[in-house]
């Protein structure tokens, strides 16, 4: 077998195949023979009609069939003996055979960049020692009243952080309903419902039951220019005004929360797992600045059909999660750079994994990249008011 390697342009190689003809009429004469055996014809017993009605009746499609078995065989063939690490599928073309003659055929392959590894060991990074305070562990608490909040209807005026129900009706100048344009059981809270603060404002002070015609004018510096310094109306149907009710922080609310007896209880539950959070939030900041460096000191020309694969699967798993209509390619463009840095991330992990002879995908690498880098622990860095670890207790007593 002949093979001719080129490089088109940098990524990627062209392999200029040629098989022998003794091979190619080989592969045909055993595959006519093996059709023989199995070939059920009008007039024959099974595996005894002559070759040549054989080859009359089936020789086309036996004839495509191994070529396109040989195609398959010799290019691999071609490219474990020519060393070539492909990124992906091959495009054959340019296939060529004729009776009696080799077969040739072009072979065009994206193929995996050569990496240069520069220092991996000693990776200097920072970690933050996780520091729980106690304001830490009441601002989870509150959050977690919040959680277990009631809503219950009131009579009084809607005010700013209420949350009502009602039907609201697109009107023209004359208070004329815009057939079309009507929303009912509108469920939302003022402040910060999905109409705009300018609608929000025109409902405070509205009762139950109450009917108002409002008029917003959006200001010309609006987010949506299709409403930007325009004047709108709207008849609004007030049908419920309610309120959050918190629950007071006692052990009856420790036992709702987790099951557990006491309100001491709970804070120490809550406190041990803000800290087993930021101890998580730090080692993976650890990793993303080991992750940020290797990409940064080993640049990797990532082939563009990995590219694209991946986008395809990001596209489709967004695809069956969606209920609403998006802009593929839109998508495509805003998430290409992610795309990029991932597959040159791993093909850099994989790459040391190669080296170091570390088996067990890239959480094993990374584990060993972490025990060789150069960690300084620092005091994490807080927000005035409020604590940069503070986050969203468990709701539920197995989280806990």
């Amino acid at each position: 077998m002949k093979v001719a390697v080129s490089e088109p342009k940098a990524g990627q190689k062209l392999l200029e195949i040629e098989v022998p003809i003794e091979r190619v009429e080989g592969a045909l004469k055993a595959a006519y023979e093996d059709y023989r055996k199995k070939a059920r014809l009008p007039g024959f017993r099974k595996g005894k009609a002559p070759l040549d009605i054989i080859k009359s009746r089936f020789g086309r499609a036996i004839e495509s069939e191994v070529i396109d078995d040989l195609i398959s065989e010799t290019y691999n063939d071609a490219q474990s003996k020519e060393g070539i690490r492909p990124a992906g599928a091959a495009k054959v073309e340019s296939v060529e055979y004729e009776s009696g003659k080799p077969l040739r055929y072009k072979a065009t392959v994206e193929v995996m960049p050569d990496i240069t590894l520069k220092e991996y060991r000693g990776i200097e990074v920072t970690k933050e020692i996780p520091n729980i305070t106690d304001e830490d562990v009441d601002a989870a608490l509150e959050s977690l009243r919040d959680q277990y909040a009631e809503v219950v209807g009131v009579d009084d005026e809607a005010q700013e952080g209420h949350f009502v129900v009602a039907d609201i009706q697109a009107v023209d100048r004359g208070h004329v309903p815009i057939v079309g344009d009507k929303v009912e059981n509108a469920d939302f809270q003022l402040g910060k419902s999905p109409f705009g603060p300018e609608f929000d404002k025109e409902l405070v002070g509205m009762k139950r039951c109450e009917d108002r015609v409002v008029k917003i004018t959006y200001p010309k510096d609006h987010h949506d220019p299709k409403v930007a310094g325009s004047e709108h109306f709207f008849s609004v149907k007030m049908k419920e005004v309610k309120e959050k009710k918190l629950p007071e922080l006692n052990d009856d609310l420790a036992k709702t929360v987790g099951g557990m007896n006491t309100l001491e209880d709970l804070r120490r539950r809550v406190e041990e797992e803000l800290v087993r959070r930021a101890e998580f939030e730090a080692e993976r900041n650890v990793r993303d600045q080991i992750s940020d460096r290797l990409v940064k000191d080993n640049p990797v020309t990532v082939p563009e059909g990995m590219v694209n694969r991946f986008l395809d699967s990001f596209i489709a798993d967004i695809r069956e999660k969606s209920r609403e209509p998006f802009d593929e390619e839109v998508l495509r463009n805003r998430y290409r750079p992610f795309a990029m840095n991932q597959i040159r991330l791993h093909l850099i992990l994989e790459e040391i994994g190669q080296h170091e002879r570390i088996e067990g995908g890239e959480e094993k690498i990374m584990n060993y990249l972490i025990e060789k880098a150069e960690i300084s622990e620092v005091e994490p860095v807080r927000k005035e008011g409020a604590s940069s670890l503070i986050v969203q207790p468990p709701t539920s007593k197995e989280k806990l």
